[in-house]
């Protein structure tokens, strides 16, 4: 399936883990494969978080001939509190690890207390792509 009204052309069946809310977005848990988005969401039950896992939101769009795509998620471990963190990438489901990146870094740095004694660990090797753009090297190649 694809969405001819939107500005690019995506096609959905790469995608099954993925819904279209209301507004358009593109939404996913990011739950469907390891990565920092199953890291993230076992911090936050470590930190006594109980709801469902986080919903990553992705907006994709088209700039100066390039595919974009801008992801959010809302974190929500305190009601009072929730926070958000924000990526631009160009794929939707690496943006989305990225996004979860940001996330547990900053839920790390913000709880430090909390998160020091924690055994947060990759739950899979990220792709090169991603290890190139955070500056580290792949398994292996040191």
């Amino acid at each position: 399936m694809t969405f001819p009204w939107l500005c690019f052309q995506m096609n959905m069946d790469n995608y099954p883990h993925v819904t279209i809310a209301a507004d358009g977005s593109l939404c996913s848990t990011g739950q469907h494969h390891p990565g920092f988005s199953r890291v993230l969401y076992d911090a936050l039950r470590q930190l006594g978080y109980e709801g469902d896992a986080p919903v990553y939101r992705g907006r994709m769009s088209m700039a100066h001939g390039q595919d974009k795509c801008e992801v959010n998620v809302v974190i929500p471990l305190h009601p009072m509190e929730p926070w958000m963190a924000t990526v631009i990438g160009v794929e939707l489901d690496e943006t989305v690890e990225q996004t979860a990146q940001v996330a547990l870094t900053s839920l790390c740095e913000t709880r430090l207390a909390n998160t020091a004694t924690m055994p947060i660990t990759p739950a899979c090797q990220p792709s090169p792509a991603i290890t190139s753009a955070w500056g580290c090297s792949a398994a292996g190649a040191d």
